[in-house]
Formats: structure tokens, sequence, C-alpha cells
């Protein structure tokens, strides 16, 4: 009776933290644009801030994740129903210039929430949107923004960051910057396929499926 019971706890735990991973349709994690470790499920405990994306420092002038194909930030959280109402933050930068903290008030209900922040607002005059951090702020203060209401003050965890393409996210066979542009080419495993080649020879002598290059996700039939 006890093996049994331990069982359906182990399978209940691991099947919320898959749960926890699924990222709509359309959308990708934002860890896969530099194929990075996807960090998320995250718990970011009460009254602290987390930084989810970014260097350690100087986060606020760069400009390393390219978000200028993509048309939303999404993030997904949950928490107790004792956080109904309360605020969070979030701090990013885009174009080597921090941008005004959003301000989150979780609905009271539901243990779960879903926030999208439009991007095409950041773009710069040439359509760039150059991400350079985020800091998730679970009611910890900052100079740069102060609640409005009630500031979080219980853990919480952001369960996933992503991204919403401009266009419907069919899988491309093209690539944007030019066919002698320098590309990696990688699986959708994260693995590194082919290093510093041309565009037009990053798929030559490939097996059928789908690699990522250039941030572009790249379809090759036989």
């Amino acid at each position: 009776m006890k093996k049994t019971l331990l069982l359906v706890v182990t399978a209940s735990l691991c099947f919320s933290s898959v749960f926890a991973l699924v990222i709509p349709k359309g959308c990708t994690s934002i860890y896969n644009l530099h194929t990075e470790t996807e960090q998320c499920p995250y718990v970011v405990p009460a009254t602290t801030s987390y930084q989810f994306i970014g260097p350690a420092s100087g986060w606020g002038a760069a400009t390393n994740y390219d978000l200028s194909s993509y048309k939303q930030l999404i993030f997904n959280l949950s928490f107790t129903s004792a956080a109904a109402g309360m605020q969070v933050a979030i701090r990013f930068s885009t174009n080597g210039g921090a941008q005004t903290p959003v301000i989150l008030t979780l609905p009271t209900g539901v243990t779960t929430y879903t926030d999208s922040i439009p991007l095409q607002q950041y773009k710069d005059a040439t359509g760039l949107i150059g991400l350079g951090g985020i800091v998730f702020y679970n009611g910890a203060s900052h100079f740069s923004f102060s609640y409005t209401g009630t500031a979080s003050a219980v853990d919480m965890t952001v369960n996933y960051i992503a991204l919403r393409a401009n266009a419907p996210t069919a899988i491309s066979s093209v690539i944007a910057d030019g066919p002698d542009a320098i590309v990696n080419v990688y699986s959708l495993t994260g693995s590194l396929v082919r290093k510093a080649v041309k565009q037009s020879e990053a798929t030559v002598g490939l097996n059928p499926g789908v690699y990522i290059a250039n941030g572009h996700k790249i379809f090759v039939t036989k």
C-alpha cells in the first residue's frame, strides 16, 4: 500500500513539472533564441527578485537578444490563492535602454496567470528590438519603479517566458540575412550541427528534419 501511494505521489509531481513547461502553440521559449539552458519553471521567493535573461552586469545597455520578429513577450506564473490582488514587476531593457517596468496585478479566483507584453512599441528606427535583460520582482523593490498596490508577499513560480512570432509559425526555409552570411546550425535539441558556414551551404547534405540557423527554423527535405 505504501509503495502504491509513493508511486502515485511521484507520478503527480512529475506531471506537474512537465505541465509547467508546456508553452502555447505558436510560441517559443525565450531560451531557444541562443539555445540556452531552460531556466523555467523557477520559484522566485517572496519579496526577492531574479534575473532570467542577460549578463550579470551591464544588461541595461546590452542588445544580445533580437526580438524584432516577435510580437509578444509572454510570462506564465503560478502562485497560491494568498497572492490574489498582489503585484509583481518586470524590468527589462531594449536597444540599450531600460524600459518602464511592467507592473502586474495578480487576479483573484485563479492560481495561474499569463500576461503578454506587446513588443512592437519598442522598435527603433531600423525596426530592431534588441533585448538586453529581464529581471522579475516578486514583491521586491527597486528605485526605478513603485507598486501601485500591494506588493507580493508569497513565493511565485515563473513557469515559462515565451515569445510569439509576428507571422504564423509555419516552418520557413528562408533565412533573411543573405546567402553569404555566416551562421551556426543547431538541431532542435540545441546540439551544434555545423559551425560558421555560409547560409547558402547551411543545410547541404543534412538529413531531412528541422534545424535552427540564425534564429530561424529551417526545414530540410529529401
